[in-house]
C-alpha cells in the first residue's frame, strides 16, 4: 500500500500510524469547537496526546483486517500539518462489497477543494484498490458543505434516515448518499482530481 503514503494533485494522504500522533493531536486542538456540531461527543480525556495515540493504534488494528481505513490529510507544501481525514468504515467484502465514508477538514482550509480532492481519492481507492462496488456516505441535512462535496464527487441522495447517529449528544437525522463503481467509471475521474 505504498508504505501507507499516497499523493493527489495537492495533498498527501497518510494511513493511520503512530508517527502521526502529534499532527493529529494538533489538528483536534485547532478544530475542537469547529468539529463539535458534526461529530460524536468526545470526553475531555480525548484531547490528549496519549488518547490520540490510542485512537491511531485502534485505527491501525482496524486496517489489519481491512474493516477500517483512515487517511489523514496534509497539503503537499506542508506535509507535517494534518488538515483533515477521510475514513472508510465499515468496509464489507463479499456480496455487499461496499463501505461508508466520513470526512472532516480543518476550519481554516474550507472552500478550497481539498476535501473534494480527498474524497475522490478515497472513492477511487475503494473501487480500484479494494475492489468494492459501492460507497455510501451520510450527511446531517444542515451540513451543506459536506453535501456539496458528495455531489461534486458524483454521489446521489438515495434516502433519509431519522435519528440515524448520535452527534454532539443528540440523535440526528441524516441524508444518505451513494455512488457505485459503474457510475464512478462513467464520470471518468482520475485519482485525486478535484
Amino acid at each position: 500500500m505504498n508504505n501507507g503514503i499516497f499523493e493527489t494533485q495537492r495533498l498527501v494522504l497518510f494511513l493511520s500510524h503512530k508517527s502521526l500522533a502529534q499532527g493529529v493531536w494538533d489538528y483536534y486542538k485547532r478544530n475542537r469547537e469547529f468539529l463539535t456540531p458534526w461529530e460524536t461527543s468526545r470526553p475531555e480525556g480525548f484531547y490528549t496526546l496519549k488518547s490520540i495515540r490510542r485512537m491511531l493504534k485502534a485505527e491501525r488494528k482496524g486496517m489489519g483486517n481491512l474493516r477500517h481505513l483512515c487517511f489523514w490529510i496534509a497539503k503537499k507544501d506542508n506535509p507535517q500539518k494534518i488538515i483533515g481525514a477521510v475514513t472508510m468504515s465499515p468496509i464489507y467484502f463479499g456480496n455487499s462489497s461496499s463501505c461508508n465514508i466520513g470526512y472532516k477538514l480543518d476550519k481554516d482550509e474550507e472552500e478550497r477543494g481539498y476535501m473534494t480532492e480527498a474524497v475522490k481519492f478515497a472513492v477511487s481507492f475503494a473501487f480500484n484498490i479494494l475492489g468494492l462496488h459501492r460507497v455510501e456516505s451520510c450527511v446531517i441535512p444542515t451540513n451543506s458543505k459536506s453535501r456539496r462535496v458528495l455531489i461534486k464527487c458524483g454521489f446521489e441522495q438515495i434516502g433519509f434516515a431519522r435519528e440515524y447517529l448520535e452527534i454532539n449528544g443528540k440523535r440526528e437525522d441524516h441524508e444518505i448518499y451513494d455512488i457505485n463503481k459503474t457510475k464512478w467509471l462513467s464520470l471518468n475521474y482520475r485519482e485525486g482530481e478535484a
